[in-house]
């Protein structure tokens, strides 16, 4: 047809579309095979703050795998028309703070592209502040103190080494944690993390004699449950934060965690 050609009411329109768009569609639109189950625990225009469960990953590790947190907060979005595709082309809404497998708590997502920039901004400056609640077998020697050290990734083993001193590769961390119970030679601690180093914290309390308990990598069992929960973030920006100004000064935190129920 050509551009001026005027239609009339009763005309019948054909449309012909390849088979290669519409499987480049249905790939764009590969999220809608995960659930529609979401737990959101804060939400605005910008920004949102969902609860991941133990054993859900937060990005996908395979091509098979369809089931994400990522996959999930897309779902939602396009579900209650937050997020359009089509409208954001080259842009998805995305995670800005990534959990382990078998790590529960609050994951912080970007919306729109200036938030998700903004919120990365922020947490690369140390403006954001991420609190868990973890049970340790063991208690500490010190009830408040910081554990510092360089982390060292073995992706052969998919672990991390924790060294006192300086090495090739290594990266910097550091944790201040506050022991707040104790009971039958085990302690609940809440921890911040001043860096944000993969398997940070299990590594860290593992090498101070009490590691995470449940944790199958780092505290010697054979199961992967670790009693570990991202339960609280703060928010205390420095400088202006643009779109997210609204969130300077709020405290967002998760319910319990079932773990937590023996103290």
């Amino acid at each position: 047809a050509k551009p001026e050609q005027k239609l009339n009411e009763n005309d019948v329109i054909s449309l012909y579309i390849n088979d290669e768009l519409l499987e480049e569609h249905r790939k764009d639109l590969a999220f809608l095979q995960a659930p529609d189950t979401l737990d959101v625990v804060y939400e605005d225009e910008n920004v949102l703050v969902a609860f991941k469960p133990a054993g859900l990953l937060c990005h996908s590790d395979t091509a098979e795998r369809t089931d994400t947190l990522g996959a999930r907060l897309l779902h939602y979005l396009y579900r209650t028309g937050a997020w359009k595709p089509e409208d954001t082309p080259g842009f998805a809404p995305a995670i800005c703070n990534r959990l382990d497998r078998n790590t529960c708590g609050l994951v912080l997502c970007g919306k729109n592209a200036q938030s998700v920039r903004m919120l990365n901004e922020k947490i690369r400056a140390r403006e954001i502040g991420k609190f868990y609640l973890a049970v340790l077998e063991g208690i500490p020697q010190e009830k408040e103190g910081a554990i510092t050290g360089y982390l060292t990734k073995d992706g052969y083993q998919n672990k991390v080494q924790f060294s006192k001193q300086a090495q090739t590769h290594a990266k910097d961390s550091a944790t201040h944690y506050k022991v707040l119970c104790e009971k039958n030679g085990r302690a609940l601690v809440e921890a911040q993390l001043l860096t944000g180093r993969t398997h940070q914290l299990r590594v860290h309390f593992a090498s101070i004699g009490c590691p995470i308990a449940g944790d199958g990598k780092y505290a010697g069992g054979r199961t992967f449950r670790q009693k570990l929960m991202a339960y609280k973030l703060v928010f205390a920006f420095k400088g202006d934060a643009g779109i997210l100004n609204n969130l300077n000064g709020m405290t967002v935190k998760a319910d319990t965690a079932e773990f937590l129920k023996e103290f």
